[in-house]
């Protein structure tokens, strides 16, 4: 449930980029609190951002608790993924001009992140479904000879 959650704020973050770039004006400029001027959707982003992080923590917890390897292991490349792509915003903003790269390197680490929740997604179902308790088998009639 929980990454399937993810799911959803992955796609909310993507469609707030989107909105964010679309009506973003020629380059963000940050004022003396370090926040950018935009106000709006890229605080929101932002905030969408924090939250895909701490949901990440808290799946790598989970994966941790299951002890399959494999969870683990994608579990840690999400949070990675979302903190990098947070840093490359970050940069983005404060880069004068904004720089391109920064964008790309937000979209590559979005796919990233989506790709590794995605992975995880499937391999929990397929942990759930292997595990769950299979129909008691049918009782073999016996005929005596």
């Amino acid at each position: 449930m929980v990454a399937v959650a993810e799911i959803f704020l992955l796609i909310a973050q993507y469609l707030l980029g989107i909105w964010t770039n679309a009506y973003a004006p020629a380059q963000f400029v940050l004022n003396s609190s370090g926040m950018s001027d935009q106000v709006g959707t890229l605080e929101y982003h932002v905030l969408v951002g924090f939250i895909l992080f701490l949901v990440g923590v808290v799946i790598l917890i989970l994966a941790g608790l299951s002890r399959d390897l494999r969870l683990v292991a994608l579990a840690v490349v999400l949070p990675i993924a979302v903190f990098v792509a947070g840093e490359f915003g970050s940069a983005f903003e404060r880069s004068t001009p904004n720089n391109p790269i920064y964008s790309f390197g937000m979209g590559a680490m979005f796919l990233v992140a989506l790709f590794a929740t995605m992975g995880i997604l499937a391999l929990s179902r397929s942990r759930r479904r292997l595990s769950a308790p299979s129909a008691a088998p049918a009782a073999m009639e016996t005929q005596p000879s």
